[in-house]
């Protein structure tokens, strides 16, 4: 049985809180986009969008939102230009060195307004699964080689290396390509939730590379995140925008 520790991985919650009225068609939307980030390393996201409804707030400074979650970070705030820019807020407490990368004056005036929404340029389809994974397969699952052409793109050159047989990984979305392998410890593995799985001699840990051809992105909006049954919701965010609104200070860095 092929095992893949990233399976199990607990995920990261961002908070971000709604301060706008938006419709809610987009609240659909802004879990969309943010999933294409946090589907960008590899198809089990590390990461979840939790968005709480705040439109009470929105004649708040930006500061007080950092008040009212101090051990929250980093901390988003969706707001009403975020549907035709595609900005977020990253709330931080450090600031100076992300306002110079975005070319943010300091200090800033108080009519300043950032109308070029800083953005990556990754393609978050056609440059997706940019991780590679571990996984420990038993031995009817992958297959050697000591051919001289297959070594030759490792150096030192080893004696032997595998693969995972192209049924397996086409079967668990990964790549069949030769690689190192190492042994299990023990010949099993600890799962996140403490259990132990038992490997049978000759199992092997490779490092594969996630298809994009064959894998599925499995994002998902978290259980009790702001829905569009919640009356008014959000819109698309890209997931590496980054941006500054008039008159507060935000810091910009990536969600995945």
């Amino acid at each position: 049985m092929l095992y893949n520790p990233g399976t199990g991985r607990a995920k990261e919650r961002l908070t971000a809180i709604l301060v706008a009225d938006l419709t809610p068609t987009q609240l659909d939307t802004v879990q969309d986009q943010f999933g294409l980030g946090a589907n960008l390393c590899c198809p089990i996201p590390g990461e979840e969008l939790f968005i709480t409804d705040k439109r009470s707030w929105s004649t708040k400074s930006h500061a007080d939102p950092k008040r009212a979650y101090p051990d929250t970070s980093p901390l988003l705030v969706i707001d009403a230009r975020t549907p035709s820019d595609g900005g977020i807020y990253i709330g931080n407490t450090d600031i100076r060195e992300d306002l110079d990368t975005v070319n943010v004056p300091y200090l800033t005036p108080e009519d300043f307004d950032q109308d070029d929404v800083f953005k990556s340029d990754f393609d978050y389809v056609k440059d997706r699964y940019l991780s590679p994974t571990w996984v420990i397969a038993s031995p009817e699952e992958i297959e050697s080689s000591t051919n001289a052409e297959d070594l030759k793109n490792f150096s030192p050159p080893p004696e032997i290396v595998w693969r995972l047989k192209e049924g397996v990984a086409r079967q668990h979305g990964l790549k069949s390509r030769w690689t190192l392998g190492s042994e299990p410890r023990d010949g099993e593995e600890k799962r996140p939730d403490g259990t132990v799985i038992a490997f049978p001699g000759g199992s092997k840990i490779l490092q594969c590379e996630y298809d994009p051809e064959m894998a599925v992105p499995g994002y998902a909006r978290p259980e009790g995140s702001l829905t569009p049954w919640h009356e008014k919701a959000v819109c698309y965010i890209s997931p590496f925008t980054l941006v500054k609104r008039r008159g507060s200070f935000v810091t910009y860095t990536a969600l995945c």
